[in-house]
């Protein structure tokens, strides 16, 4: 038997309220262990188990706000965490009274337990995911620094468990993808708090990979009825039961709300996490945006995957939609993808790492066509070791290296920037093939791919690989980022109807300059005038799009009411050639 408390186990965080807290749950321990005699305990700690005081805190605000800015810096036991966790100090009094031994400051963000009992060994992972809760707080505004989890969910346990008060959706977004991919790779339950609304759900990614979320009920809300959850792992049968035990008068009932095959979601990914170097890396857009409602724009706040034309000798091309997109290129070993420059070819091969390493059975790598500068066995080998140190880190080298062909993946951007002839760049093919069992290969210079894998030598080494080309963006993928694009930073608080309203009426002034075919169909492009459209910024640092903001965007020439004169709309665009 396992007591998982997912925190607010006071209202304020005042000591006295922690010894009623204590009371209550000596009480509950002592009932459970007359039928179960190994029953164990474990808190976390939620907003409510932080004491704001009486007023403003200056200094616990600013390191707040510095830790949100750049949480890849936090460290488990740095000044900024000491600050922000003096607010939970009765929390963790508390907590060390209840297990007998002190909690170590570096331990109080995140920490593992282990339990034994007889031949069953449960491993638990406890995050501390209010250490930057505030007043009022709202959804995506906190923080939790993933780069202190520990990187190794495959332990041996029978069961492994996560416990933290929010759910993952409380985080900013960027950071709760990273924590969400140490949750998902490699735990069976997760269980959450918050919310006080029961719920228990299954997550399953390809592969087989999935993890049962259970959110948590509340044992005192009014004038909401108490309740609590009550989980049952059966580790024979390999199932999860869960049940919402309300409070009906003069005792709880039971009621199943969900059951779940127990299916273990660890994959060798799971011992891999990308650096916080380059994580930021994977989330830059690659271009100077900016947005009216979010500072610090990341790709993920508006990527749309791009339908793919799969080119063929035997007949018309084929069309991979934008939803199959990056499934088709996990389940076909060998890929070439062409595009135009700025047609989204980079913005691609980092959605395609990240989603790689979201399944869990595979550990991908990108290496830029410019990195490879000498051929032969040892130079690929040395690059790789660079390339692993680089993106997960110098811990990983040997797990890397142990790792299967079929497990790895090399996603190779620019390949026309390979400073090879087609000799060597067939060699350089060879000797890949032999250590990847799955490559992706972007490129931009149609005449030279069809050159390497169509004539002489090269032809055996590229004659397997899937021909594929990034069309345009249609209707339909505009329309798509275009939502994505106004609803950033406005995912909770905008009206639907508002929203919508505002999206097709951009939709309609951006198609209407688009299809007048002065600018290529491709999502930089769609962006850019999504910026003109909404945003007045310098034109000095924009490329060769700059010209579209300021007094010569072609929106200056589009009146309230909707797009204005057609001539005047062609007097204001001018594009380089």
């Amino acid at each position: 038997m396992i007591l998982l408390y997912t925190g607010d186990l006071a209202f304020s965080g005042k000591k006295e309220q922690y010894e009623l807290a204590n009371a209550f749950c000596s009480d509950v321990k002592r009932l459970f262990e007359t039928e179960c005699p190994a029953t164990a305990e474990f808190f976390v700690p939620g907003n409510h188990d932080l004491d704001f005081g009486s007023g403003p805190d200056d200094l616990r605000d600013m390191a707040n706000a510095t830790v949100k800015k750049d949480v890849a810096s936090v460290t488990a036991s740095g000044t900024l965490t000491r600050n922000l966790l003096e607010q939970q100090i009765e929390f963790w009094n508390f907590v060390e009274a209840r297990y007998g031994v002190s909690v170590l400051i570096e331990q109080r963000l995140f920490r593992k337990e282990r339990l034994r009992r007889e031949e069953t060994t449960v491993d638990l992972n406890l995050l501390n995911t209010a250490f930057t809760s505030t007043l009022n707080e709202k959804p995506g505004s906190l923080v939790f620094p993933d780069q202190i989890i520990s990187d190794d969910n495959a332990t041996g346990a029978d069961l492994v468990l996560s416990v933290m008060h929010h759910p993952l959706h409380w985080l900013e977004p960027s950071n709760a993808r990273r924590v969400k991919r140490f949750m998902e790779s490699g735990c069976d339950l997760i269980f959450s708090g918050h919310e006080h609304l029961p719920d228990a759900f299954l997550k399953i990614r390809a592969k087989e990979n999935q993890t049962c979320h259970v959110e948590g009920s509340a044992l005192r809300d009014p004038p909401a009825k108490s309740a609590f959850n009550v989980v049952e792992v059966d580790l024979v049968s390999k199932t999860v039961c869960v049940h919402v035990c309300s409070w009906a008068s003069d005792l709880y009932v039971p009621s199943l709300i969900r059951e779940f095959p127990l299916v273990r979601s660890f994959g060798v990914g799971s011992k891999f996490q990308i650096t916080p170097e380059y994580s930021a890396y994977l989330e830059d857009p690659g271009a100077f945006y900016t947005h009216p409602h979010k500072k610090d724009l990341q790709l993920s706040d508006f990527f749309v995957c791009p339908t793919l034309r799969r080119n063929s000798t035997q007949g018309p091309p084929l069309f991979i939609d934008s939803a199959d997109c990056l499934k088709f290129l996990r389940d076909e070993p060998r890929v070439t993808i062409v595009g135009e420059e700025s047609s989204g070819k980079t913005a691609l091969a980092k959605t395609l790492y990240r989603n790689y390493l979201s399944e869990s059975t595979h550990v991908p790598l990108i290496i830029n066509g410019d990195c490879f500068d000498s051929v032969g066995d040892k130079a690929l080998r040395a690059l790789i070791r660079k390339t692993v140190d680089l993106q997960y880190g110098a811990s990983r080298q040997e797990h890397y290296a142990q790792l299967p062909k079929s497990s790895k993946v090399l996603i190779i951007d620019d390949w026309h920037k390979v400073r090879f002839n087609d000799r060597g760049r067939a060699r350089l093919m060879r000797e890949i093939k032999e250590i990847f069992g799955s490559i992706v290969c972007f490129a931009n210079d149609l005449l030279s791919m069809q050159q390497i894998t169509t004539t002489g030598e090269p032809e055996s080494v590229f004659a397997d690989f899937e021909q594929c080309s990034l069309p345009e963006f249609g209707v339909r993928l505009r329309g798509r980022l275009i939502e994505r694009w106004l609803a950033i930073g406005r995912e909770m608080t905008e009206d639907e109807a508002d929203l919508a309203y505002e999206v097709k009426q951009s939709e309609n002034r951006i198609n209407f300059i688009l299809e007048k075919n002065f600018l290529p169909l491709f999502p930089f492009v769609v962006l850019t005038l999504l910026q003109a459209d909404s945003t007045q910024v310098g034109s000095g640092t924009l490329g060769s799009y700059g010209h579209l903001y300021g007094p010569a965007s072609p929106f200056a020439a589009c009146s309230p009411e909707g797009v204005g004169n057609s001539s005047e709309l062609t007097k204001s665009l001018f594009v380089n050639p």
